[in-house]
């Protein structure tokens, strides 16, 4: 009766979605995910309905629905075959493995305080002034609480442990009352209700965080010793895994397959993990933990663990799992009729030795098998679990999982060991097209990640080419649009000054032979002051001269600092790539367009040969490396101004009329004297040229440092930078010069750029590196 209710309730729950969700999709398969509503059907709906839609976008075949099931309608649907796939709690997966044979396939990243979790054990503990509990021992004869009596961590982990030393709650304990809440147990310990109490990890934790609960107050009985790094939270129990995703018996593998596939690839900051609490999913851990804890505690599957019943046989019959006896002394092996059924093998075979078994192993896995056996008696294993390959009747491998148990006499000498197998086949194919699926997805990754690195790359230098190329012909555009008029002014000062001085020859001469000028002149003498014009004259005539020239050395050096090397390596001096830049820089320095006074550069240079190098793009690395450097002292001026233009509170009045006040902004900027310096040192080191250029400007931030050379990265403001002054500058040295270049910065005291670039390599290796790099 009970089924055909289940098989009813679930009808009914599949016609509400499909006039609901389900409304106007494709008629495809319906997978069904039975979850457990251990916090109602609403809430389960909320939590896991982003992951079946997420299962519908990968895989668009099927369509998927989430069934929320109560404790008791779990193991009813299962029976039915009502459900293909089962998310539920560790406790409860083990008794359905143990009865219906259903199998792992992944297990739940769960989202506790900060990180990430797939284990989880239980806390046993009381108030920190009991000084009368100090260990399990001491529980005896008192009052205990827990959370509820089938719950994992808060009750049956920690029972486990308090059976092991030596006591029986139900029979030793004054009192046990379960409160159906982790906080609540916690909060009547606090009040002294009860004399101790347990709860799922991170319980305690979590209220700390919340406010509800000092640490201090409690005392951690049978803490176990883990770092923050393992474990985080406070811990008095074995770990055992968190919830697993399972397949029911009858699901396809291919379907169990395609899900634990697309389980293991959810991101997890996607809405489906977030949704779920988690992030995402991890390949299935081993469940056998929770096994051995309900078989120590002989509750459902094994309440009759140990003793042999018509009803345990049933039980082991349908589920699926070989059992096997070993005799260690006399090498005789009982194994079930189920281990026989999954070998395909004829009741009336015989199988009653060890050799039988390892005869049927893989000759790829015998000797592992061995070796973890002998690791194990010996004490090296603590557990025993491996995975091997098994000769079926038809002449094909399956893969199997073995657990056992070694059994030792007074003397620790092992006597008897027994265990079982069961069947994994379907998990191994499925981990291996994950591991295949997921080879493919890093080597796309990777494929990925060096087209970035190439598009980047070539981006840069795209742009660099077409700014040198631009900057080239404008450069040589204006030089010989500038230089045509400057040579002719140049050409004809000579003949001016000649000229001009014939003139005032002639008007000496005349002077001299008529001393006694006509009123007219007289009068024009005295209103032109002629004798200080003749003597001025040739010192304007020698200014424009100098001017002049120094056109004509500006516009020389702008076409020196433009030339296009065309990949031609040339012997270059670098002293004068420096006094180039710097002179093109000159306006800058000066401080002509601001008012935060002129940088003084300081020149430490060594004696350096002639360095064979592309000039131009040396050139262009010295003029990125010291416009940062300039744009770096102007904006830590630029910030001391503001603050010593700032005013004190309730003393000037307003900023804006302050600032605006032309006295006020000179006292203060007569105040402002701090050195602007950019200091450039050269030397010859081991082989190298070292160029260093050091500025105590703003600095750069740690956090800027790791990224400085990347392309179209800058600190820089919008419409300030473009981002590819420094990954120019790298490449240009590291790549086409075989040189290093670093940076060294401290926030608020400067910075320092090192370029080392070989001077003892030939010519001719030089260009050849270039060209294959």
């Amino acid at each position: 009766m009970e089924s055909i209710r289940l098989s009813h309730n679930i009808s009914q729950f599949l016609e509400e979605k499909s006039h609901g969700e389900l409304q106007g999709e494709a008629l495809n398969q319906l997978i069904k995910i039975g979850v457990l509503a251990n916090q109602g059907k609403q809430q389960t709906l909320q939590r896991w309905q982003p992951t079946a839609i997420y299962l519908k976008e990968k895989i668009p075949a099927y369509d998927f629905v989430i069934i929320p099931l109560n404790f008791a309608q779990v193991s009813e649907a299962v029976a039915a075959g009502e459900v293909d796939f089962l998310i539920t709690n560790s406790g409860m997966y083990v008794e359905l493995e143990a009865l219906y044979g259903i199998n792992r396939l992944a297990t739940l990243k769960v989202r506790r305080s900060g990180g990430t979790r797939t284990l989880f054990g239980g806390v046993i503990f009381t108030r920190s002034d009991r000084t009368d509990i100090n260990n399990l021992e001491n529980l005896k004869g008192k009052n205990f609480a827990a959370v509820a009596e089938n719950s994992l961590g808060g009750w049956r982990m920690a029972w486990r442990e308090i059976q092991e030393a030596g006591i029986n709650p139900y029979r030793d304990f004054l009192s046990l009352d379960f409160y159906g809440s982790h906080d609540l147990v916690v909060e009547v310990v606090q009040a002294g209700v009860v004399d101790g109490g347990t709860v799922s990890t991170d319980t305690l934790e979590r209220m700390i965080g919340a406010g509800k609960l000092d640490l201090k107050d409690l005392k951690i009985i049978n803490q176990q010793a883990s770092s923050p790094e393992e474990f985080p939270f406070v811990i008095s129990t074995r770990l055992y895994p968190e919830w697993p995703l399972a397949v029911v018996a009858h699901t396809s593998k291919e379907m169990a397959a395609q899900v634990t596939i697309a389980l293991l690839q959810l991101p997890a900051d996607s809405y489906a993990a977030i949704a779920a609490d988690s992030a995402g999913w991890t390949i299935p851990l081993n469940y056998q933990p929770v096994h051995e804890c309900f078989q120590a505690l002989r509750v459902k599957p094994y309440q009759d663990f140990g003793k042999i019943s018509f009803h345990y046989d049933l039980a082991i019959k349908g589920s699926k799992v070989g059992l096997w006896d070993w005799n260690l002394e006399t090498g005789e092996i009982f194994f079930s009729e189920s281990w026989q059924q999954m070998l395909d093998l004829d009741f009336g075979d015989s199988l009653t030795t060890s050799t039988t078994w390892f005869e049927r192993i893989h000759p790829e896995d015998i000797n592992r098998i061995q070796l973890a056996l002998q690791e194990y008696q010996a004490g090296i294993r603590q557990d025993f679990e491996v995975e091997s390959r098994l000769l079926y009747r038809d002449g094909s491998y399956r893969w199997t999982l073995c657990r056992a148990k070694l059994m030792r006499d007074i003397y620790q000498r092992p006597y008897r060991l027994a265990g079982s197998h069961v069947d994994i086949t379907s998990r191994k194919e499925t981990e291996e097209k994950l591991q295949r699926s997921e080879l493919q997805l890093r080597q796309q990754t990777q494929q990925l990640a060096t087209a970035l690195d190439e598009l980047q790359s070539t981006q840069v230098q795209l742009v660099h080419t077409e700014k040198m190329a631009t900057l080239g012909q404008l450069v040589a555009g204006l030089g010989h649009e500038i230089n045509n008029p400057i040579n002719f002014i140049h050409g004809n000062l000579s003949y001016a000054q000649q000229y001009v001085g014939d003139l005032v020859t002639l008007v000496q001469l005349y002077q001299s032979a008529y001393p006694r000028p006509t009123p007219e002149i007289n009068e024009f003498l005295e209103n032109t002051e002629t004798d200080f014009v003749v003597k001025d004259l040739q010192d304007v005539v020698d200014s424009m001269r100098l001017g002049v020239d120094r056109i004509l050395g500006i516009i020389s050096a702008l076409r020196n600092f433009s030339y296009l090397d065309r990949g031609e390596m040339q012997p270059t001096d670098l002293h004068a790539s420096l006094d180039t830049t710097i002179m093109l820089l000159n306006h800058r320095l000066q401080g002509n367009n601001n008012s935060l006074g002129k940088i003084e550069v300081i020149k430490n240079y060594g004696k350096l040969p002639l360095v064979n190098c592309l000039s131009g793009q040396i050139n262009q690395v010295f003029m990125n490396l010291l416009s940062n450097a300039i744009d770096a002292l102007d904006e830590r001026s630029n910030k001391q101004l503001a603050q010593q233009l700032t005013p004190q509170p309730n003393t000037f009045g307003s900023l804006n009329n302050l600032v605006n006040d032309p006295q006020f902004r000179s006292r203060k900027l007569q105040n402002f004297s701090e050195t602007r310096q950019i200091i450039i040192s050269t030397a010859l080191e081991a082989g190298f040229v070292t160029i260093r250029i050091v500025d105590n400007g703003v600095g750069i931030p740690l956090e800027a440092k790791q990224q400085l050379f990347e392309p179209f990265f800058t600190t820089k403001s919008i419409g300030k930078g473009t981002g590819i002054g420094l990954s120019i500058s790298r490449q240009i040295i590291v790549e086409k010069h075989h040189g290093q270049i670093e940076c060294h910065s401290q926030p608020g005291v400067g910075t320092e750029f090192v370029i080392q670039i070989p001077c003892d390599i030939s010519l001719n290796s030089l260009n050849q590196l270039t060209r294959t790099i």
